[in-house]
Protein backbone atom coordinates (compact mmCIF):
# COMPACT_ATOMS: atom_id res chain seq x y z
CA UNK A 1 0.00 0.00 0.00
CA UNK A 2 2.88 2.28 0.76
CA UNK A 3 4.34 1.49 -2.55
CA UNK A 4 1.10 2.42 -4.23
CA UNK A 5 0.98 5.78 -2.44
CA UNK A 6 4.48 6.57 -3.60
CA UNK A 7 3.79 5.72 -7.24
CA UNK A 8 0.80 8.05 -7.61
CA UNK A 9 2.76 11.34 -7.59
CA UNK A 10 5.21 9.97 -10.12
CA UNK A 11 2.39 8.96 -12.47
CA UNK A 12 0.75 12.33 -12.09
CA UNK A 13 4.01 14.15 -12.77
CA UNK A 14 4.65 11.98 -15.83
CA UNK A 15 1.17 12.73 -17.17
CA UNK A 16 1.68 16.43 -16.56
CA UNK A 17 5.01 16.31 -18.42
CA UNK A 18 3.42 14.49 -21.38
CA UNK A 19 0.51 16.93 -21.55
CA UNK A 20 2.81 19.95 -21.30
CA UNK A 21 5.12 18.61 -24.00
CA UNK A 22 2.19 17.85 -26.30
CA UNK A 23 0.79 21.30 -25.59
CA UNK A 24 4.14 22.85 -26.52
CA UNK A 25 4.17 20.84 -29.75
CA UNK A 26 0.63 21.89 -30.61
CA UNK A 27 1.43 25.51 -29.84
CA UNK A 28 4.59 25.33 -31.94
CA UNK A 29 2.66 23.82 -34.87
CA UNK A 30 -0.05 26.46 -34.48
CA UNK A 31 2.52 29.23 -34.40
CA UNK A 32 4.15 27.74 -37.51
CA UNK A 33 0.82 27.79 -39.36
CA UNK A 34 0.18 31.35 -38.23
CA UNK A 35 3.64 32.35 -39.45
CA UNK A 36 3.08 30.61 -42.80
CA UNK A 37 -0.29 32.30 -43.24
CA UNK A 38 1.28 35.63 -42.32
CA UNK A 39 4.05 35.13 -44.88
CA UNK A 40 1.53 34.08 -47.54
CA UNK A 41 -0.64 37.10 -46.83
CA UNK A 42 2.37 39.38 -46.91
CA UNK A 43 3.39 37.95 -50.30
CA UNK A 44 -0.14 38.40 -51.63
CA UNK A 45 -0.28 41.93 -50.28
CA UNK A 46 3.08 42.70 -51.87
CA UNK A 47 1.90 41.26 -55.20
CA UNK A 48 -1.33 43.23 -55.06
CA UNK A 49 0.60 46.35 -54.11
CA UNK A 50 2.68 45.86 -57.25
CA UNK A 51 -0.30 44.96 -59.47
CA UNK A 52 -2.73 47.62 -58.28
CA UNK A 53 -0.76 50.60 -59.69
CA UNK A 54 -0.40 48.78 -63.03
CA UNK A 55 -4.11 48.02 -63.19
CA UNK A 56 -4.94 51.59 -62.25
CA UNK A 57 -2.52 52.95 -64.86
CA UNK A 58 -4.01 50.69 -67.54
CA UNK A 59 -7.51 51.85 -66.65
CA UNK A 60 -6.49 55.52 -66.77
CA UNK A 61 -4.65 55.11 -70.06
CA UNK A 62 -7.62 53.32 -71.59
CA UNK A 63 -9.94 56.14 -70.53
CA UNK A 64 -7.60 58.75 -72.00
CA UNK A 65 -7.33 56.77 -75.24
CA UNK A 66 -11.12 56.64 -75.39
CA UNK A 67 -11.42 60.42 -74.95
CA UNK A 68 -8.68 61.14 -77.52
CA UNK A 69 -10.33 58.74 -79.98
CA UNK A 70 -13.67 60.53 -79.55
CA UNK A 71 -12.10 63.93 -80.26
CA UNK A 72 -10.19 62.56 -83.27
CA UNK A 73 -13.37 61.03 -84.69
CA UNK A 74 -15.22 64.33 -84.29
CA UNK A 75 -12.44 66.32 -85.96
CA UNK A 76 -12.18 63.82 -88.82
CA UNK A 77 -15.91 63.83 -89.59
CA UNK A 78 -16.08 67.60 -89.04
CA UNK A 79 -13.30 68.15 -91.58
CA UNK A 80 -15.06 65.93 -94.14
CA UNK A 81 -18.34 67.84 -93.72
CA UNK A 82 -16.56 71.20 -94.12
CA UNK A 83 -14.74 69.88 -97.19
CA UNK A 84 -18.02 68.87 -98.85
CA UNK A 85 -19.59 72.27 -98.06
CA UNK A 86 -16.57 74.14 -99.45
CA UNK A 87 -16.58 72.17 -102.70
CA UNK A 88 -20.33 72.49 -103.12
CA UNK A 89 -19.96 76.28 -102.88
CA UNK A 90 -17.43 76.17 -105.71
CA UNK A 91 -19.65 73.81 -107.72
CA UNK A 92 -22.59 76.21 -107.43
CA UNK A 93 -20.48 79.21 -108.48
CA UNK A 94 -19.17 77.27 -111.47
CA UNK A 95 -15.41 77.77 -111.19
CA UNK A 96 -12.55 76.43 -109.13
CA UNK A 97 -11.48 79.75 -107.62
CA UNK A 98 -11.91 80.33 -103.91
CA UNK A 99 -14.57 82.64 -102.60
CA UNK A 100 -14.29 84.28 -99.20
CA UNK A 101 -16.72 81.76 -97.67
CA UNK A 102 -14.89 78.76 -99.08
CA UNK A 103 -11.56 80.29 -98.00
CA UNK A 104 -12.81 80.59 -94.40
CA UNK A 105 -14.08 77.00 -94.50
CA UNK A 106 -10.72 75.75 -95.81
CA UNK A 107 -8.97 77.70 -93.06
CA UNK A 108 -11.16 75.90 -90.51
CA UNK A 109 -10.28 72.59 -92.19
CA UNK A 110 -6.56 73.41 -91.91
CA UNK A 111 -6.87 74.29 -88.22
CA UNK A 112 -8.81 71.10 -87.47
CA UNK A 113 -6.22 69.10 -89.42
CA UNK A 114 -3.35 70.55 -87.36
CA UNK A 115 -5.16 69.67 -84.13
CA UNK A 116 -5.93 66.20 -85.51
CA UNK A 117 -2.27 65.55 -86.34
CA UNK A 118 -1.24 66.53 -82.82
CA UNK A 119 -3.88 64.21 -81.36
CA UNK A 120 -2.65 61.35 -83.57
CA UNK A 121 0.85 61.69 -82.12
CA UNK A 122 -0.57 61.91 -78.59
CA UNK A 123 -2.82 58.90 -79.19
CA UNK A 124 0.07 56.71 -80.28
CA UNK A 125 2.14 57.89 -77.32
CA UNK A 126 -0.64 56.74 -74.97
CA UNK A 127 -0.95 53.50 -76.93
CA UNK A 128 2.78 52.86 -76.51
CA UNK A 129 2.53 53.48 -72.76
CA UNK A 130 -0.39 51.06 -72.55
CA UNK A 131 1.59 48.47 -74.50
CA UNK A 132 4.55 48.84 -72.13
CA UNK A 133 2.35 48.42 -69.03
CA UNK A 134 0.57 45.39 -70.50
CA UNK A 135 3.80 43.65 -71.52
CA UNK A 136 5.91 44.87 -68.54
CA UNK A 137 8.35 46.76 -70.75
CA UNK A 138 10.90 48.99 -69.06
CA UNK A 139 10.78 51.73 -71.72
CA UNK A 140 8.34 52.81 -74.42
CA UNK A 141 11.02 52.49 -77.10
CA UNK A 142 10.80 48.70 -76.77
CA UNK A 143 7.30 48.84 -78.25
CA UNK A 144 8.24 51.23 -81.07
CA UNK A 145 8.84 48.66 -83.80
CA UNK A 146 9.43 49.35 -87.47
CA UNK A 147 5.90 48.26 -88.38
CA UNK A 148 4.38 50.61 -85.82
CA UNK A 149 6.52 53.52 -87.09
CA UNK A 150 5.41 52.78 -90.66
CA UNK A 151 1.70 52.77 -89.78
CA UNK A 152 2.02 55.94 -87.68
CA UNK A 153 3.73 57.70 -90.59
CA UNK A 154 1.06 56.55 -93.05
CA UNK A 155 -1.69 57.73 -90.68
CA UNK A 156 -0.12 61.17 -90.30
CA UNK A 157 0.38 61.55 -94.06
CA UNK A 158 -3.19 60.46 -94.84
CA UNK A 159 -4.74 62.81 -92.29
CA UNK A 160 -2.52 65.70 -93.41
CA UNK A 161 -4.06 65.78 -96.91
CA UNK A 162 -6.71 68.49 -97.18
CA UNK A 163 -7.61 71.40 -99.49
CA UNK A 164 -5.55 74.39 -98.46
CA UNK A 165 -6.87 77.97 -98.57
CA UNK A 166 -5.66 79.92 -101.62
CA UNK A 167 -6.55 82.89 -103.79
CA UNK A 168 -5.38 81.61 -107.15
CA UNK A 169 -6.88 79.47 -109.89
CA UNK A 170 -5.17 76.12 -110.19
CA UNK A 171 -5.98 72.88 -111.91
CA UNK A 172 -4.24 69.69 -112.95
CA UNK A 173 -4.49 69.18 -116.70
CA UNK A 174 -2.31 67.99 -119.50
CA UNK A 175 -3.70 70.47 -121.99
CA UNK A 176 -5.02 73.95 -121.42
CA UNK A 177 -8.72 73.54 -122.18
CA UNK A 178 -11.55 75.98 -122.45
CA UNK A 179 -14.62 75.91 -120.25
CA UNK A 180 -16.65 74.01 -122.83
CA UNK A 181 -13.88 71.62 -123.88
CA UNK A 182 -12.24 70.13 -120.83
CA UNK A 183 -9.50 67.52 -121.12
CA UNK A 184 -10.23 64.03 -119.83
CA UNK A 185 -7.30 64.44 -117.43
CA UNK A 186 -8.72 67.65 -115.94
CA UNK A 187 -9.00 67.52 -112.15
CA UNK A 188 -9.30 70.45 -109.81
CA UNK A 189 -6.65 70.81 -107.11
CA UNK A 190 -9.38 71.12 -104.49
CA UNK A 191 -11.05 67.90 -105.64
CA UNK A 192 -7.74 66.05 -105.79
CA UNK A 193 -6.97 67.09 -102.21
CA UNK A 194 -10.54 66.60 -100.99
CA UNK A 195 -11.23 63.00 -102.01
CA UNK A 196 -8.43 61.47 -99.85
CA UNK A 197 -10.08 63.07 -96.82
CA UNK A 198 -12.69 60.29 -96.89
CA UNK A 199 -9.94 57.96 -95.64
CA UNK A 200 -10.32 59.75 -92.30
CA UNK A 201 -13.42 57.64 -91.77
CA UNK A 202 -11.13 54.99 -90.28
CA UNK A 203 -11.35 57.17 -87.15
CA UNK A 204 -15.03 56.19 -86.95
CA UNK A 205 -13.93 52.55 -86.94
CA UNK A 206 -11.59 53.28 -84.04
CA UNK A 207 -14.44 55.09 -82.27
CA UNK A 208 -16.65 52.00 -82.71
CA UNK A 209 -13.93 49.78 -81.29
CA UNK A 210 -13.50 51.82 -78.11
CA UNK A 211 -17.26 52.04 -77.55
CA UNK A 212 -17.85 48.32 -78.02
CA UNK A 213 -18.85 46.40 -74.89
CA UNK A 214 -16.15 43.84 -75.73
CA UNK A 215 -13.48 46.50 -75.19
CA UNK A 216 -15.15 48.24 -72.26
CA UNK A 217 -15.87 45.00 -70.38
CA UNK A 218 -12.83 43.86 -68.38
CA UNK A 219 -13.95 40.21 -68.27
CA UNK A 220 -14.21 39.92 -72.06
CA UNK A 221 -10.78 41.54 -72.47
CA UNK A 222 -9.26 39.13 -69.94
CA UNK A 223 -10.91 36.20 -71.70
CA UNK A 224 -9.47 37.42 -74.99
CA UNK A 225 -5.97 37.68 -73.48
CA UNK A 226 -6.21 34.15 -72.06
CA UNK A 227 -7.36 32.69 -75.40
CA UNK A 228 -4.93 34.81 -77.45
CA UNK A 229 -7.80 36.58 -79.25
CA UNK A 230 -7.14 40.18 -80.22
CA UNK A 231 -10.13 42.39 -79.35
CA UNK A 232 -9.59 44.79 -82.27
CA UNK A 233 -11.81 46.48 -84.84
CA UNK A 234 -12.09 43.42 -87.09
CA UNK A 235 -13.27 41.30 -84.16
CA UNK A 236 -15.85 43.96 -83.24
CA UNK A 237 -17.09 44.19 -86.85
CA UNK A 238 -17.43 40.40 -87.04
CA UNK A 239 -19.55 40.41 -83.90
CA UNK A 240 -21.74 43.21 -85.27
CA UNK A 241 -22.23 41.38 -88.58
CA UNK A 242 -23.04 38.21 -86.65
CA UNK A 243 -25.65 39.99 -84.51
CA UNK A 244 -27.18 42.44 -87.05
CA UNK A 245 -26.19 41.34 -90.58
CA UNK A 246 -28.97 43.18 -92.45
CA UNK A 247 -28.49 46.42 -90.52
CA UNK A 248 -24.72 46.38 -91.05
CA UNK A 249 -25.10 45.72 -94.79
CA UNK A 250 -27.62 48.57 -95.22
CA UNK A 251 -25.42 51.05 -93.32
CA UNK A 252 -22.32 50.01 -95.28
CA UNK A 253 -24.07 50.28 -98.66
CA UNK A 254 -25.56 53.68 -97.77
CA UNK A 255 -22.16 55.11 -96.80
CA UNK A 256 -20.47 53.67 -99.89
CA UNK A 257 -23.19 54.99 -102.23
CA UNK A 258 -23.03 58.50 -100.76
CA UNK A 259 -19.23 58.72 -100.84
CA UNK A 260 -18.96 57.19 -104.32
CA UNK A 261 -21.74 59.34 -105.79
CA UNK A 262 -20.35 62.58 -104.39
CA UNK A 263 -16.82 61.68 -105.51
CA UNK A 264 -18.15 60.99 -109.00
CA UNK A 265 -19.97 64.34 -108.98
CA UNK A 266 -16.77 66.12 -107.93
CA UNK A 267 -14.64 64.40 -110.59
CA UNK A 268 -17.00 64.34 -113.56
CA UNK A 269 -17.98 67.25 -115.80
CA UNK A 270 -20.79 67.84 -118.25
CA UNK A 271 -20.03 69.05 -121.82
CA UNK A 272 -20.91 72.57 -120.64
CA UNK A 273 -18.07 72.46 -118.10
CA UNK A 274 -20.35 72.12 -115.09
CA UNK A 275 -20.11 69.32 -112.57
CA UNK A 276 -22.45 66.36 -112.94
CA UNK A 277 -25.64 66.45 -110.92
CA UNK A 278 -26.00 64.36 -107.78
CA UNK A 279 -28.91 62.36 -109.21
CA UNK A 280 -26.93 61.35 -112.31
CA UNK A 281 -23.94 60.47 -110.15
CA UNK A 282 -26.08 58.29 -107.85
CA UNK A 283 -27.62 56.54 -110.86
CA UNK A 284 -24.24 55.86 -112.48
CA UNK A 285 -22.66 54.66 -109.24
CA UNK A 286 -25.66 52.46 -108.34
CA UNK A 287 -25.64 50.85 -111.78
CA UNK A 288 -21.91 50.19 -111.43
CA UNK A 289 -22.20 48.98 -107.83
CA UNK A 290 -24.78 46.38 -108.84
CA UNK A 291 -22.49 45.33 -111.75
CA UNK A 292 -25.23 46.05 -114.33
CA UNK A 293 -23.79 48.95 -116.33
CA UNK A 294 -26.44 50.23 -118.78
CA UNK A 295 -24.02 52.64 -120.45
CA UNK A 296 -26.46 55.55 -120.75
CA UNK A 297 -24.15 57.71 -118.59
CA UNK A 298 -20.37 57.35 -118.67
CA UNK A 299 -17.56 59.08 -116.72
CA UNK A 300 -15.71 61.79 -118.62
CA UNK A 301 -12.46 61.99 -116.63
CA UNK A 302 -9.75 59.72 -115.33
CA UNK A 303 -10.77 60.60 -111.79
CA UNK A 304 -14.38 59.57 -112.49
CA UNK A 305 -13.24 56.35 -114.12
CA UNK A 306 -11.13 55.53 -111.07
CA UNK A 307 -14.15 56.07 -108.81
CA UNK A 308 -16.22 53.78 -111.04
CA UNK A 309 -13.57 51.04 -110.93
CA UNK A 310 -13.44 51.21 -107.13
CA UNK A 311 -17.25 51.13 -107.04
CA UNK A 312 -17.30 47.99 -109.21
CA UNK A 313 -14.84 46.24 -106.87
CA UNK A 314 -16.85 47.26 -103.81
CA UNK A 315 -20.03 46.11 -105.57
CA UNK A 316 -18.55 42.64 -106.09
CA UNK A 317 -17.68 42.43 -102.41
CA UNK A 318 -21.13 43.71 -101.40
CA UNK A 319 -22.86 41.16 -103.63
CA UNK A 320 -20.90 38.33 -102.03
CA UNK A 321 -21.73 39.68 -98.57
CA UNK A 322 -25.42 39.94 -99.50
CA UNK A 323 -25.50 36.34 -100.73
CA UNK A 324 -23.88 35.08 -97.53
CA UNK A 325 -26.35 37.04 -95.38
CA UNK A 326 -29.32 35.70 -97.37
CA UNK A 327 -27.99 32.16 -97.13
CA UNK A 328 -27.59 32.56 -93.38
CA UNK A 329 -31.12 33.97 -93.09
CA UNK A 330 -32.59 31.02 -95.01
CA UNK A 331 -30.99 28.41 -92.75
CA UNK A 332 -33.45 26.75 -90.37
CA UNK A 333 -33.00 27.32 -86.68
CA UNK A 334 -32.55 24.49 -84.21
CA UNK A 335 -36.23 24.25 -83.24
CA UNK A 336 -37.35 24.62 -86.84
CA UNK A 337 -35.14 21.66 -87.72
CA UNK A 338 -36.75 19.66 -84.92
CA UNK A 339 -40.26 20.40 -86.23
CA UNK A 340 -39.24 19.73 -89.84
CA UNK A 341 -37.62 16.38 -89.00
CA UNK A 342 -40.55 15.34 -86.81
CA UNK A 343 -43.14 16.10 -89.52
CA UNK A 344 -41.09 14.29 -92.18
CA UNK A 345 -40.74 11.29 -89.89
CA UNK A 346 -44.54 11.13 -89.43
CA UNK A 347 -45.12 11.34 -93.20
CA UNK A 348 -42.57 8.62 -93.94
CA UNK A 349 -44.11 6.40 -91.25
CA UNK A 350 -47.55 6.82 -92.85
CA UNK A 351 -46.20 5.94 -96.31
CA UNK A 352 -44.43 2.90 -94.87
CA UNK A 353 -47.67 1.67 -93.25
CA UNK A 354 -49.47 2.06 -96.58
CA UNK A 355 -46.80 0.05 -98.39
CA UNK A 356 -46.87 -2.61 -95.67
CA UNK A 357 -50.63 -2.92 -96.17
CA UNK A 358 -50.05 -3.22 -99.93
CA UNK A 359 -47.52 -5.99 -99.33
CA UNK A 360 -50.06 -7.92 -97.27
CA UNK A 361 -52.82 -7.29 -99.81
CA UNK A 362 -50.82 -8.37 -102.85
CA UNK A 363 -49.35 -11.36 -100.98
CA UNK A 364 -52.85 -12.62 -100.26
CA UNK A 365 -53.84 -11.96 -103.88
CA UNK A 366 -50.83 -13.87 -105.23
CA UNK A 367 -51.57 -16.77 -102.87
CA UNK A 368 -55.24 -16.80 -103.88
CA UNK A 369 -54.42 -16.80 -107.62
CA UNK A 370 -51.85 -19.56 -107.17
CA UNK A 371 -54.47 -21.67 -105.34
CA UNK A 372 -56.84 -21.13 -108.26
CA UNK A 373 -54.16 -22.41 -110.70
CA UNK A 374 -53.82 -18.98 -112.32
CA UNK A 375 -50.04 -18.67 -111.86
CA UNK A 376 -49.53 -17.81 -115.53
CA UNK A 377 -52.40 -15.40 -115.86
CA UNK A 378 -52.03 -11.65 -116.39
CA UNK A 379 -53.68 -10.92 -113.01
CA UNK A 380 -51.10 -13.09 -111.21
CA UNK A 381 -48.14 -11.40 -112.94
CA UNK A 382 -49.62 -7.96 -112.24
CA UNK A 383 -50.23 -8.76 -108.54
CA UNK A 384 -46.72 -10.21 -108.23
CA UNK A 385 -45.19 -7.06 -109.82
CA UNK A 386 -47.15 -4.83 -107.42
CA UNK A 387 -45.98 -7.02 -104.52
CA UNK A 388 -42.30 -6.67 -105.43
CA UNK A 389 -42.75 -2.94 -106.05
CA UNK A 390 -44.37 -2.46 -102.62
CA UNK A 391 -41.57 -4.43 -100.93
CA UNK A 392 -38.93 -2.28 -102.67
CA UNK A 393 -40.68 1.00 -101.77
CA UNK A 394 -41.14 -0.15 -98.16
CA UNK A 395 -37.41 -0.89 -97.89
CA UNK A 396 -36.57 2.54 -99.31
CA UNK A 397 -38.92 4.20 -96.83
CA UNK A 398 -37.37 2.22 -93.99
CA UNK A 399 -33.89 3.49 -94.91
CA UNK A 400 -35.21 7.05 -95.24
CA UNK A 401 -36.91 6.84 -91.84
CA UNK A 402 -33.72 5.51 -90.28
CA UNK A 403 -31.69 8.40 -91.72
CA UNK A 404 -34.28 10.89 -90.44
CA UNK A 405 -34.07 9.39 -86.96
CA UNK A 406 -30.26 9.62 -87.06
CA UNK A 407 -30.35 13.25 -88.19
CA UNK A 408 -32.97 14.02 -85.54
CA UNK A 409 -30.73 12.55 -82.83
CA UNK A 410 -27.62 14.40 -84.05
CA UNK A 411 -29.23 17.86 -84.18
CA UNK A 412 -27.26 20.44 -82.14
Amino acid sequence: MACNHKSRPSLESTAIDIISSSTRKISSVTSFHHQANHNRNSIQNTTMAIMNPRIENRRNLHKRLNVVSNVMCFLGVFGIVLMIISNEINFIIGNDEDTFASWLIKLAISLSTIILLGLIVYYHQLDLNLYCITNSCAHWRLGLTGTRIFFITIEILVCAIHPIPRYFHSKLSLNSASTHSLSISYTSIDVALSLPMFIRLYLVCRFMKFHSHFVQNASSKSLGYLNQVSIDFFFVIKTYVEQWPTRCLIIFCTIVIFIGSWSLRACDYLPTGEHASMSDSIWLFMVTLTTVGYGDITPTSYCGRSVIVIGALVGTFTTALLISILAQALVLTRWEKYVYSFVLNIEVAKKRKIQAANVIKFTIKVWYLSRKNKAKSFQFIKAQWYLFQSIHVMQELKREQRSLIDSFCTLP
